[in-house]
């Protein structure tokens, strides 16, 4: 790809907004500059194109004519960027109903627009009864919208010298002021519980728990948005008191609609942190939990950032799915949402998780047909496919393969630059596996000791290795 910012920043841009661009460059409001206009066109014809393109390319596309000069070209695609930039802004603008009205507000202070004041003000009045969203941006842009009116009446009525009229509500404007301070302050007070690597020496006094008394018993016990984030710190700080978690999951679900999208991804990442937590801790009944979690996020949008997902995501949804047997859900999921993906991922990842979909449905032929066509070069999948091809040969009982992946596994993590701690997980796990490969089904005190050391031993996939254990040795015999 062209090393150019502009151009990046536009093959990453969905079709419908460049389109929008399109029309934005060729308003004499916004851009007069036609030698814009001609580049940007040149830079939207090769977007998506097989061959690559150089600067001297371009150029000779926008001045056939002219020896190319490389400081006039770049001067040129910096305003086409600042344009993209101010373009973008725009955007957000146009987007902001509050954000509008307050400008709107802002220019009537102006003596020349008295003529519009009146109008514009009643918009603002009742603009909160319109529109409303559980966000602490809305918040803000009422205080300061309540703020702007209040100096525009006070001003209005100092100067024809008329008594003030009781139209404005103190109270409800800093009402506002505290809800988006409080929002925001738990905001922070979630990241340094949770990200405090970032405030390394920067221990606030203000973040405890007087900001969260304020909330659960004061008066903004009514503010969903408050609430909500109330339940959110609560649910992770206090993981055995479970009603916190599920308070949280039922404000959200019910006000999913009105929460900002940003909002709406932060709640779910605190339930499924929650819910996740308590699944490793072998709470079955959250197996079942995070999964419809994750089926839900994937229904609302949730998992979604600009119409695409996170490979990371992809690949815990399909786990999760896979270990409560949900398998057509599953399929229809990798087969829908691997277009959401990095394009440079798609088929790696497809090729691996159909594989992992294939090992749980005991189709293991047809795992190891999708894991043969699956590329190690990433350490993720490196390090899991080997992990699944033990497993493979194991249920294939290609004893002789088994032991061959195995070594050549073992040499694989003497190279790699992983952690003492995860490198021993992984080794425990090969050691575990060949074991179970080569031990006599009648030996049960032999059994009994690998036993001992699954239950024991710190190892990567332990279910599937406390899976074949208890098909080797039931429970009925440990017992004996």
């Amino acid at each position: 790809m062209l090393d150019v910012k502009v151009y990046k920043a536009l093959s990453n841009t969905e079709k419908k907004i460049r389109n929008r661009f399109t029309k934005y460059l060729n308003s004499p409001y916004f851009n007069v500059n036609q030698d814009i206009i001609a580049l940007h066109a040149i830079l939207e014809e090769q977007i998506g194109a097989k061959h690559p393109i150089t600067k001297e390319f371009i150029w000779k596309q926008l001045r056939p004519d002219e020896a190319y000069q490389d400081k006039v070209l770049r001067s040129l695609l910096n305003k086409l960027l600042g344009q993209f930039e101010d373009f973008l802004a725009q955007e957000q603008y146009q987007s902001k109903r509050l954000t509008k009205t307050l400008f709107k507000l802002k220019q009537v202070q102006d003596d020349k627009y008295e003529i519009l004041r009146n109008q514009i003000v009643k918009e603002a009045r009742t603009i909160e009864e319109r529109y409303h969203e559980l966000s602490a941006d809305f918040h803000l842009d009422m205080y300061l919208i309540e703020n702007l009116y209040f100096f525009i009446s006070f001003d209005f009525q100092r100067k024809q010298r008329k008594s003030a009229k009781k139209t404005f509500s103190l109270s409800k404007t800093l009402h506002h002021l505290d809800v988006y301070y409080i929002a925001e302050k738990l905001r922070f007070i979630y990241i340094q519980l949770f990200w405090d690597e970032y405030f390394e020496g920067d221990k606030n006094d203000l973040f405890n728990d007087e900001i969260l008394r304020a909330v659960n018993k004061g008066r903004f016990r009514n503010e969903k948005l408050l609430v909500a984030f109330y339940y959110s710190i609560r649910t992770l700080t206090n993981p055995e008191r479970e009603h916190y978690f599920k308070s949280l999951k039922e404000l959200v679900q019910d006000n999913f609609d009105v929460f900002k999208k940003i909002d709406q991804r932060f709640f779910y990442d605190v339930l499924l942190t929650y819910s996740i937590r308590r699944m490793n801790k072998g709470d079955r009944d959250y197996l079942t939990e995070s999964y419809r979690l994750y089926r839900d996020s994937v229904e609302r949008g949730v998992v979604m950032t600009d119409n695409e997902m996170s490979p990371v995501t992809f690949r815990n949804i399909i786990a999760i799915a896979l270990r409560v047997k949900e398998f057509e859900w599953v399929e229809d999921f990798a087969v829908e949402y691997v277009n959401h993906l990095p394009k440079s991922e798609r088929e790696n990842a497809l090729n691996f998780n159909f594989a992992r979909i294939h090992f749980y449905k005991k189709a293991y032929g047809e795992a190891l047909l999708s894991m043969h066509q699956v590329n190690l070069d990433d350490l993720f999948y490196d390090l899991n496919g080997r992990t699944l091809l033990v497993a493979l040969y194991y249920e294939l009982q290609e004893t002789e393969a088994l032991i061959s992946s195995v070594q050549a596994f073992k040499n694989v993590l003497k190279r790699k630059k992983l952690s003492q701690a995860a490198k021993s997980r992984y080794n425990n796990y090969l050691k575990l596996a060949q074991k179970l490969a080569l031990v006599n089904p009648n030996d049960k005190r032999k059994l009994k000791v690998i036993q001992t050391q699954i239950d024991e031993l710190s190892s990567v996939n332990k279910p599937w290795l406390k899976e074949k254990m208890e098909e080797l040795l039931p429970s009925s015999v440990k017992s004996s």
